[in-house]
């Protein structure tokens, strides 16, 4: 699962945490590139990454992480 976001909302959210650690001290061009490869692995296999947009509101994205387990649980178990 892959919880996407755009670098500009995710830097604004962990400036609201506490002191920033050696990778949030990072620039936004290396969270582009590192948001870039994993949404390119997420298209290059869609059978193993489901991407959810943790843009939306939280309860919106905890109502997609619940449907998108519940549809994996039912998978591996039937």
């Amino acid at each position: 699962m892959l919880l996407d976001l755009p670098v500009a909302d995710g830097m604004q959210r962990a400036s609201g945490r506490s002191a920033a650690d050696r990778i949030e001290m990072e620039n936004a061009d290396f969270f582009e590139r590192v948001r870039a490869s994993y949404r390119a692995r997420a298209a290059a296999q869609p059978a193993r990454f489901r991407v959810i947009d943790a843009s939306q509101s939280l309860e919106m994205v905890l109502a997609d992480v619940r449907r998108v387990v519940g549809a994996f649980v039912d998978e591996v178990t039937t």
